[in-house]
């Protein structure tokens, strides 16, 4: 199976080049503002977009694969698509409710498919989740908190402006969300106390979970002897995400190319709505 892959030389793009090369796969092509040190020279490279996409036409890969900065997710989707190629996008696959509306009209004209990374819903702790959420005696209440320190390059790059990544909301909270999203049902109602660069607050509600939730790469929170947290509790119940069985960046794409629809761009909708609600 050929990929071709845009912005693969960051972290998150190594991930991703993990996951195609141990899912047997082949990059064929590559759009970067420099040359990858880790895909190889007879790889075809492309610092200019219009000349990518153009050779995604006529190399015809079965993907491509956008790892791009968040803010150029929803350009580069719809320009793959166009393109006549389907997509794996990494999370988010955009950041504002008119960029998803864009998306699935263009996957509507072009009958292409539109897949997102969010590993998390084939972590275990999915089903432990959905189990706590079929007991239905009780009314529960969950607790999430995460502190995760960020070094100085991270805090003064364009991952901290909300126009650019969709803010730490997108950055931290997203994948947690998700999970709940898929263990409890539609939230019911959310309401955010603060949503800045460096951290937020609020809680949602579910129909039978209440939410308070914090996330947070303020330095301030790690001078204060909380430099690592990862809290999160339902009924004082901690779920442990320490355990992964596998990666899941290579289970997610595992996945996909067996044909699963558990990543599509309309299963992931709910969660992405969600979002949009709260990171207004």
């Amino acid at each position: 199976m050929k990929f071709s892959i845009i912005g693969p030389g960051g972290y998150i793009g190594q991930r991703h080049i993990h996951a195609i090369h141990h899912n047997n796969g082949k990059i064929i092509s590559y759009l970067d503002l420099k040359k990858c040190d880790s895909l190889s020279n007879n790889i075809n490279f492309f610092s200019k977009e219009d000349m990518f996409f153009e050779h995604l036409k006529e190399s015809k890969p079965d993907f491509c694969v956008v790892c791009s900065p968040n803010y150029l997710h929803s350009n580069h989707i719809i320009s793959s698509l166009q393109s006549g190629i389907n997509v794996i996008s990494e999370k988010p696959n955009c950041i504002s409710n008119e960029e998803f509306l864009m998306i699935e009209k263009k996957i509507e004209e072009t009958n292409l498919e539109v897949h997102t990374i969010m590993q998390l819903r084939l972590h275990p702790v999915l089903e432990k989740l959905k189990a706590i959420s079929t007991d239905t005696n009780s009314r529960k209440k969950a607790q999430i908190s995460f502190i995760t320190p960020r070094d100085s390059e991270y805090l003064e790059s364009w991952k901290t402006k909300k126009e650019f990544s969709g803010g730490i909301l997108f950055n931290l909270g997203v994948h947690y969300f998700d999970l709940l999203i898929q263990a409890f049902g539609e939230a019911l109602k959310s309401e955010v106390f603060y949503n800045e660069a460096y951290k937020a607050k609020g809680q949602t509600t579910f129909k039978n979970l209440d939410v308070e939730w914090y996330f947070s790469i303020d330095p301030d929170d790690q001078n204060n002897g909380k430099a690592l947290e990862r809290l999160f509790e339902i009924d004082n119940e901690k779920i442990e995400f320490s355990k992964v069985p596998n990666d899941l960046h290579y289970e997610n794409y595992v996945e996909i190319l067996k044909g699963s629809s558990m990543f599509s761009f309309k299963e992931i909708a709910l969660t992405m709505n969600f979002m949009f609600s709260i990171n207004e």
